[in-house]
């Protein structure tokens, strides 16, 4: 089997063990908290089977937060397929791009603390980037990685399975040649999120890892999250990636992509990821605290708003958000389950 051919099986895998996370998100006025009646769950459970049928998912674990409280977590299905070993609240996931938005929140407590603003230019963070246009090199923001708008190509065979570590890789972005003009077109791109990472850990003075375990998971008492599979070797509540081929699910491999974690290495389970949307609805709020200021999560959301708006594949589970990111619907196979009155 060639390399191309093996990167492709194995993005088929992410997608599938990416997938499996579910995490639905009711935003009303606030009343008393109350969980999910029975009906609702067994509608839910109805839902959910007939969309892991469609969707030849093996197991997934879902959450739901209403009015700040965790109305339900709930497992389905298997960690592994041919195994009674059953998916639960605590059961691990890779949450893949979902990464993303954990390091732009990571940047967004730089941007409160007065060591960076939205349209700081790389060049000032890190010296030793370089890019074929002079004028990218000279201008590019952190704006413009996470909002995907530099340009510059989808190249992932650059670090998909290979020995590259985030120096090199950053090193080879300048061979890259640009296919659209900058700030001009959306234009998916893993390597800007690692070129974000590092901006991250030069003004911190903490590397991406460090810096989202301290500062984001422990403040959302994410005990379970972590940011490389290397964290998984001694957990027994792990879900396995998958592939479907020849008319079944055949388990695989997880894949080491710690040399672009920032744009997708963490994996965590329904019951830390329902923190992290209580965090989002709570507009940066977390327990009565203010993890980001609400300007600061704006921008946040905005630019979450920006990549959901031009989905990189076409998803069975799509949030509808708004510009301050509170959750309108969702809709599940294009399906609409969840309505903001």
């Amino acid at each position: 089997m060639s390399w191309a051919s093996d990167v492709k099986r194995n993005k088929s895998a992410w997608r599938l063990t990416i997938a499996s996370l579910v995490l639905l998100t009711i935003f009303c006025a606030p009343v008393q908290a109350e969980k999910l009646s029975d009906d609702q769950i067994a509608k839910l459970d109805s839902y959910i089977a007939n969309t892991m049928k469609l969707g030849h998912i093996p197991g997934l674990a879902l959450a739901v937060v209403k009015n700040d409280d965790v109305a339900l977590v709930k497992g389905y299905g298997v960690r592994r397929v041919g195994s009674n070993l059953k998916v639960d609240g605590q059961t691990i996931f890779a949450i893949g791009s979902n990464t993303k938005s954990f390091t732009s929140l990571a940047l967004a407590k730089l941007v409160d603390e007065g060591k960076i603003n939205w349209d700081t230019k790389i060049r000032d963070c890190l010296s030793e980037v370089s890019f074929a246009d002079p004028y990218l090199a000279s201008e590019l923001t952190l704006r413009d990685l996470l909002c995907h708008r530099t340009g510059l190509p989808v190249k992932d065979l650059m670090w998909y399975g290979a020995p590259a570590g985030r120096s090199q890789l950053m090193h080879r972005m300048r061979y890259l040649e640009a296919v659209h003009g900058f700030r001009s077109h959306y234009e998916y791109n893993n390597l800007m999120y690692v070129v974000a990472g590092e901006a991250l850990a030069s003004v911190s003075g903490k590397s991406w890892e460090t810096f989202v375990k301290d500062e984001i998971f422990s403040a959302l008492a994410m005990n379970r999250s972590s940011t490389s599979i290397r964290d998984l070797s001694s957990d027994t509540n792990v879900a396995a990636p998958h592939t479907f081929e020849n008319g079944k699910n055949v388990e695989i491999k997880y894949r080491n992509i710690d040399n672009v974690a920032p744009a997708g290495a963490i994996n965590s389970c329904a019951q830390d990821m329902a923190q992290w949307l209580r965090l989002q609805l709570g507009e940066g709020s977390y327990n009565g605290k203010q993890l980001i200021s609400k300007d600061s999560h704006f921008c946040f959301d905005t630019f979450l708003g920006q990549w959901h708006e031009h989905p990189p594949h076409k998803a069975r589970v799509q949030f509808m958000l708004t510009a301050r990111g509170e959750v309108e619907g969702l809709r599940i196979g294009g399906e609409e389950f969840v309505r903001q009155k």
